[in-house]
């Protein structure tokens, strides 16, 4: 059996960190054992939106099987394409967290929009169990995603709205065109602001000692079979 072809996707504002490239080039090596990476995808100093959209058509041009998102201050763990592919579901993302507290998990649930007249809102994620999981919306900073989905939705596929993020905005373009949005809880990546890097132990801590950041979360938390 072949092995499926990849871009690996990582859009850069300014320079690289050692940490987050020493990570990224173990990661590419390790992910050659499983997939053929057919092409780089590097944008610097462009907008990410903007990037990601770039990138994105670049690998239907070059008819690329997967793209696998990795973000230029995500550090990544070394087997994480492999991890990833081996679900095989059309949208993968490992876990990370926001760079500042409360740090939250950059993974959400679908909730009652509130505040918009539009098709949803989404909430964080504040509890989780250990493995793979549907959630609503991910952020891109390491995800896995079928070049078949930007096929089958309308252009632009990244921009950025009054609802959130580019990634999101796609997330959500993604579901409405049938696809699920998964994570793997055991693919944990570190995620580059001050130093050290923000993991899962800072987002722990952080909600230990500010329990009331859960109220009302607990019960918005909607894991989608």
């Amino acid at each position: 059996m072949s092995k499926p072809s990849l871009i690996w996707a990582c859009p850069c504002y300014g320079d690289i960190d050692p940490q987050v490239l020493g990570s990224h080039l173990a990661a590419m090596a390790h992910a050659t054992e499983v997939s053929t990476i057919t092409h780089v995808g590097i944008t610097d100093r462009v907008m990410v939106a903007a990037a990601r959209q770039r990138i994105a058509e670049e690998a239907l041009e070059k008819d690329a099987d997967y793209i696998f998102w990795a973000d230029s201050d995500v550090i990544l763990p070394s087997g994480v394409v492999a991890r990833l592919l081996g679900h095989r579901k059309e949208i993968t993302s490992g876990l990370y967290f926001q760079r500042y507290a409360p740090h939250w998990p950059l993974m959400m649930s679908r909730v009652p929009d509130k505040h918009y007249k539009a098709e949803e809102a989404h909430n964080w994620v504040a509890v989780w169990p250990r493995g793979l999981i549907a959630v609503g919306a991910v952020g891109f900073g390491c995800v896995l995603v079928a070049t078949q989905i930007f096929r089958n939705i309308a252009k632009p596929w990244f921009v950025y709205d009054e609802k959130g993020g580019e990634d999101v905005r796609f997330c959500v373009m993604a579901r409405q065109a049938g696809y699920q949005v998964f994570v793997d809880t055991e693919v944990v990546c570190g995620h580059l602001g001050d130093r050290p890097a923000i993991t899962e132990i800072n987002y722990e801590t952080y909600i230990k000692d500010h329990p009331e950041l859960l109220d009302g979360k607990l019960s918005e938390v909607q894991f989608m079979p």
